[in-house]
């Protein structure tokens, strides 16, 4: 039998050896150079993340989803649209909070695609093609929304700027930033407590010293870890938030909470108009401000006072105002059994549709889109044309309308369709991450053969791409 050649053995050892550290010397490399640990921002949850701008406070997951809403590569609940815009683009920007990012809806029955659909649809001579930017984020108020605006929205090159305002929009609160104030607390206990008990040994502080890609797993691995853990923790922020949430519950006090927030919190709303109309004033951008109501009682409404203070101070910025409410009562009033609402807060995929309807027909009254009033159907300013109708055929070259009705399709046990929809979504645009995510959901759901087949297919295809 023939020996092994022992320095062989040694050569090979030593260049498994040098690789090793040259890869790890790589990934430290990596690491450093783009600031990925310890990063905070990193800590993520559900479609949120928390973010490094103080100001923005947290922001959208690109490319994740949570309840069968999706997040798109750019982290928005939208379609992808082209950075630079053609001649015959409108680009509008439409910022707001869970009412914009359209909870409970669809992507495609957000009062943000409501308003694109009206404006494309009904010009009699195309000589003008709209985008409506969905930068509606869960939770948001207007200190967050005027931080978008600065930090993500005004990156689009707008023409015209819209912000939806509700009437919590001055409390700082927000159950989504709660979560991960919690969940970046936990991760930094247990990042400590490894970092001490590190301490004790050589290589411990070594390697929590100068390694940034150590901290970097580390810190990662425990984010991981919370998902699965079932511990409550706090920090000082969110005890105090959490505290504000149990002294102002919607259902308890809702007659009297946004009065109240309103009242207390007023210098964030005046600062936020003010600062949202200076922005867009330096780059010469028109600004409308649309005001939804609570949807608890349209018929004895109560806090229209609320909705005059913001928009009188709204207009002293420069705002074109918009109040949602007399259309919502109208289309309950005209068309029985017609429900706006999921709730209180949030309108249903009607109230979304009569809202995409109010600002389309008010922007083309107040003259602030190019066209001119005559160079749209007539039919548009009929107020039933507000009664949703709408042909989803128009949505369908969209890659992320594909990816909802997917998800849609596999919560009704349909997953043929299903299918169908994350393949075309892949057709339109190979680089959707969330074709791979909504297959997995497809094929953890479904148990016919035949589907299943095509989508381990359709899987194997996109890992190999990637």
């Amino acid at each position: 039998m023939k020996k092994p050649n022992r320095k062989r053995i040694i050569y090979s050892a030593f260049a498994a050896l040098l690789g090793l550290f040259f890869a790890v010397s790589l990934a430290e490399g990596v690491v450093r150079i783009f600031g990925l640990a310890p990063g905070v921002y990193r800590i993520s949850q559900g479609i949120h993340r928390l973010s490094p701008n103080p100001d923005l406070r947290y922001e959208l997951v690109p490319y994740s989803t949570e309840w069968g809403e999706a997040i798109n590569a750019d982290g928005r609940r939208d379609f992808h649209y082209p950075i630079k815009k053609s001649a015959d683009t409108f680009r509008i920007a439409v910022l707001g909070d869970s009412v914009t990012f359209g909870w409970a809806c669809r992507i495609w029955n957000t009062h943000p695609k409501a308003l694109e659909y009206y404006l494309n649809q009904f010009q009699k001579t195309k000589t003008t093609h709209f985008e409506a930017w969905n930068f509606g984020v869960r939770g948001y108020g207007i200190s967050e929304e005027v931080a978008c605006l600065k930090t993500k929205a005004l990156k689009s090159d707008p023409d015209l700027l819209i912000l939806a305002y509700y009437l919590n929009d001055p409390d700082p609160f927000s159950v989504d930033l709660t979560g991960l104030l919690s969940l970046r607390q936990w991760s930094d206990e247990q990042y400590m407590h490894e970092m001490h008990s590190a301490w004790r040994n050589r290589l411990g502080r070594l390697l929590f010293t100068r390694s940034r890609l150590f901290t970097f797993v580390k810190y990662r691995a425990y984010a991981k870890m919370q998902k699965t853990e079932a511990r409550v923790s706090e920090n000082r922020e969110g005890a105090a938030l959490v505290t504000h949430r149990a002294e102002t519950s919607y259902e308890k006090l809702k007659s009297e909470y946004f009065f109240r927030i309103t009242e207390q919190y007023w210098q964030r709303v005046a600062k936020g108009l003010a600062e949202f109309s200076g922005v867009a004033n330096l780059g010469q951008i028109p600004c409308v401000l649309m005001i939804f109501p609570c949807l608890d009682d349209l018929e004895n409404y109560k806090y229209q006072p609320i909705h005059d203070r913001v928009a009188d101070e709204a207009r002293k910025n420069g705002f074109v105002v918009i109040d949602m409410k007399p259309n919502f009562l109208k289309a309950q009033n005209t068309w029985p059994g017609f429900d706006v609402k999921v709730d209180f807060n949030h309108p249903n995929w009607r109230g979304q549709r009569v809202a995409g309807w109010t600002v389309a027909t008010r922007l083309i009254e107040e003259g602030l889109l190019p066209p001119s009033k005559d160079n749209f159907n007539p039919d548009l300013f009929n107020f039933s044309t507000a009664r949703p109708n709408i042909d989803t055929i128009f949505y369908a070259k969209e890659d992320m309308f594909q990816i909802e009705w997917g998800l849609a399709r596999i919560k009704d046990g349909k997953f043929k369709p299903a299918f169908e929809a994350f393949a075309k979504a892949h057709q339109l645009n190979p680089d959707n991450r969330l074709v791979a995510l909504g297959l997995k959901e497809l094929l953890k759901e479904c148990d016919k053969k035949e589907i299943r087949a095509q989508a381990l297919d359709l899987m194997q295809r996109i890992e190999l791409r990637l």
